[in-house]
């Protein structure tokens, strides 16, 4: 749940498959991505050597020097390879509610919201530590209306959308790393007769200056993070 630049959610859940049921009760778009962390790594140990540096690229971009913005990855800290991003909600628009399940094994992860507000990432305080303990929740995988398949050629959509509450499975078969340093992921958005699709896509794309900015030119309702 987020009120503000929050998470409220607990510190600690069961390993196995586990349901994140996101309320984003602020007047912004926000996204939960999970990141499991490499041994003795946290989420403070992101906020102080990570998120510096996408704000250094980020601030550089929007002053017209994106080769400089790009230049600052080098300065990332060499365990951030290690972070493997485990899925979670996708954009959820402002008092709107998705639901994601995962399979995670026992770990310590980190959750993260990526979205911006006048160019400052929601990261620097929308990022908190999250352990998955050894007791497993006991809960099954679930049963899905329709599966969403990512290549690296595109996405396939396999089965009929209907109208009301649906469940859908996304099939991670290819995976790759982006020029923008994001892999693939599935983000659900409701597209009305004034949505502008190229501004859509141009916002999705964080480098572009006013990318992953506040207000969000569609209404989210959820999807799948990026996961291997």
């Amino acid at each position: 749940m987020s009120e503000g630049h929050d998470f409220q959610m607990p510190e600690e859940i069961p390993s196995g498959w586990v349901t994140f049921r996101y309320h984003n009760d602020c007047d912004e778009t926000h996204v939960a991505l999970l990141g499991d962390l490499a041994e003795g790594i946290t989420a403070q140990d992101s906020r102080e050597e990570v998120v510096p540096v996408f704000q250094e690229a980020m601030d550089l971009i929007n002053e017209g020097d994106p080769e400089a913005g790009f230049a600052q990855f080098e300065n990332m800290p060499e365990w951030s390879d290690e972070t493997v991003h485990m899925g979670g909600p996708g954009f959820v628009a402002p008092g709107s509610v998705a639901e994601t399940t995962v399979y995670l094994e026992p770990g310590n992860y980190q959750v993260e919201c990526y979205v911006k507000t006048d160019g400052l990432w929601h990261t620097a305080n929308m990022l908190v530590d999250l352990t998955v303990a050894d007791e497993e929740s006991g809960a099954s995988e679930p049963t899905s209306d329709f599966e969403v398949t990512l290549t690296n050629d595109g996405l396939e959509i396999d089965g009929d959308v209907e109208a009301g509450e649906q469940t859908f499975a996304v099939a991670f078969v290819e995976q790759m790393l982006h020029g923008n340093a994001l892999w693939h992921d599935v983000h659900v958005a409701r597209i009305d007769d004034d949505t502008d699709l190229d501004e859509l896509a141009a916002w999705m794309n964080w480098p572009n200056p006013d990318g992953l900015e506040e207000p969000a030119p569609a209404d989210f309702i959820g999807g799948a993070q990026m996961m291997p």
